[in-house]
């Protein structure tokens, strides 16, 4: 039996997994590396019977430059949504011009270079000050998790990971040092290699913990890690950041 109430008990359900953030299930496909962009143009598909989604996304994960799929196991007015990316335009385009015609199925192609400058999420996505009221750490970590349940399926992987360091941030303000560090971890556990702004933040973030605890070196490692990679990416608020933690731990 499905394990979700509105999807039939369908054989290929089990070659899902369920995606980290909404009520969607996913499968990658074999052009899948979280090293290698896809393309921004993705296929945006809606049925009212879920198990065509299933049968022709699973379909689409055996084609060589599919990216991933995934699909959701909740209908919005009684429709399923599903959507697929490719590695590269042309075949978005082509896969769009086979299924635009679908007699139970409708499919679009949805530009999200375009669209990102339109979502409501656009402005806080490269800054977090607007969220924060440092007076508050409780309301604003609710904010943070709030955002990443409305948006965190629409955000690129090292922007929800940058907004997952927040989180981290207000628990730690809030003293559940154990609940930031495992946050941390999960964040560093999903990082890809080389640099990053998240992985700034993440260093931030981890240096900060362990400063607010008055452990190991105060975060002078990780501080200096998130400095040095900040410059390397010319994130000039971040170097700032970190070079501020930087002097307080060296003065204190």
């Amino acid at each position: 039996m499905s394990h979700h109430p509105y999807l039939p008990d369908h054989p290929l359900l089990e070659h899902f997994e369920p995606s980290k953030v909404g009520s969607f299930l996913r499968r990658f496909g074999p052009a899948f590396d979280p090293d290698v962009p896809y393309s921004q143009k993705k296929l945006c598909f809606t049925a009212a019977n879920p198990a065509i989604l299933i049968e022709v996304l699973h379909d689409l994960t055996q084609r060589d430059t599919c990216y991933f799929v995934k699909f959701s196991t909740v209908p919005r007015g009684g429709l399923f949504l599903g959507r697929c990316f490719f590695l590269d335009d042309d075949e978005a385009g082509r896969t769009w011009a086979y299924y635009k015609n679908h007699p139970l199925m409708f499919c679009q192609v949805q530009d999200d270079d375009f669209t990102d400058s339109f979502r409501p999420c656009k402005s806080w996505l490269n800054s977090f000050d607007h969220l924060w009221d440092h007076s508050n750490p409780p309301a604003t970590e609710e904010k943070f998790r709030e955002h990443l349940r409305r948006f965190g399926d629409i955000l690129r992987e090292d922007r929800r990971l940058q907004l997952r360091t927040q989180i981290a941030r207000a628990l730690g303000l809030q003293r559940r040092f154990d609940e930031a560090q495992a946050e941390l971890d999960a964040i560093y556990d999903e990082l890809p290699d080389g640099e990053s702004i998240a992985a700034v933040r993440a260093h931030l973030e981890a240096g900060r913990l362990l400063n607010s605890q008055r452990i190991e070196d105060r975060g002078l490692g990780d501080f200096t890690r998130a400095y040095d990679m900040a410059r390397l990416l010319d994130e000039d608020a971040l170097a700032t950041d970190a070079a501020h933690m930087l002097a307080i731990i060296t003065d204190g």
